[in-house]
């Protein structure tokens, strides 16, 4: 069956995008699970699964989704496919004559780490009005839109920063001990990507048949085992082509690839750039 969903509205400009959707049928996020932009989500009716970095989430009406830059993420259905939400993206350099560092706050510092803001009934109507004001803007286009829609999203940004987020994960508890075992496998897998990971290195440490694992796996982070050890290791080789001058070999072998070429070719098939291509492009930013 054809998947079913409404666009209220979608635009962007200038490092921004804004999207409204309703979907009444499955849709499981299947590209674009990590990417170098922020991201705003919040859920405007229904309930979806968000799994972020090790750690699947049920959203609901009213919550608020914070995505860090390149941090992977996936949602998928829960019980009831049919939900709204708003999704804003955008890449640092729209605000960068915005004050978005004073006094001692730095409002991109709300993105550290990826969380969720589970919402009052006042802090929803805050929020979805600033959000709501901003479609509004975009789709009228008055003189100044452009300027107005910063402005909205600093304060949006302000009030993330103003939330008291000391203690968010407590209001989050896990749906089954078989998600919080995978979380902890997850957890596992990030700590120890440049080892050499094989389901059997899982069965034998958590003590979970490969094919249960597999299903489960896939079920609960919307990634196959192999897709996400892949991710996690080209994150971090992505990192590492920014941030040092170490050679490519150094790098393949630190992020648990056995061989350049197989470095390489995952580097590609998930940037879509060479690690070469890639390393000058960040240089030239």
């Amino acid at each position: 069956m054809m998947e079913q969903y409404q666009i209220d509205f979608q635009h962007s400009f200038d490092s921004f995008f804004i999207e409204r959707i309703k979907r009444t049928e499955s849709f499981n996020m299947a590209a674009n699970d990590c990417h170098d932009v922020y991201e705003i989500y919040y859920m405007l009716s229904g309930e979806r699964y968000y799994f972020i970095k090790n750690r699947n989430y049920l959203v609901r009406k009213g919550d608020l989704v914070i995505i860090n830059f390149n941090e992977l993420h996936r949602t998928m259905d829960a019980s009831n496919v049919v939900h709204e939400r708003i999704l804003i993206n955008f890449r640092p350099k729209l605000l960068k004559d915005m004050p978005i560092k004073k006094d001692g706050v730095d409002l991109l510092s709300c993105f550290q780490p990826s969380r969720i803001l589970r919402l009052t009934l006042e802090e929803q109507h805050f929020v979805e009005t600033l959000l709501k004001k901003m479609i509004k803007e975009e789709k009228c286009r008055p003189i100044g839109y452009e300027l107005h829609v910063k402005v909205l999203l600093i304060e949006l940004l302000l009030f993330i920063v103003r939330y008291n987020s000391d203690n968010w994960e407590c209001n989050f508890t896990f749906q089954t001990a078989l998600h919080e075992k995978i979380t902890e496998i997850v957890s596992f897998m990030c700590e120890n990507y440049h080892e050499k990971i094989s389901l059997r290195t899982i069965e034998n440490r958590f003590f979970i048949s490969p094919y249960y694992f597999s299903r489960s796996f896939k079920k609960i982070t919307g990634f196959t085992f192999v897709e996400y050890l892949n991710r996690i290791r080209v994150l971090e080789g992505q990192r590492l082509l920014k941030d040092t001058n170490k050679p490519i070999t150094c790098i393949a072998e630190e992020t648990g690839y056995d061989s350049v070429s197989h470095f390489e070719r995952k580097f590609k098939e998930i940037t879509g750039l060479a690690p070469m291509t890639f390393r000058k492009s960040v240089k030239l930013q």
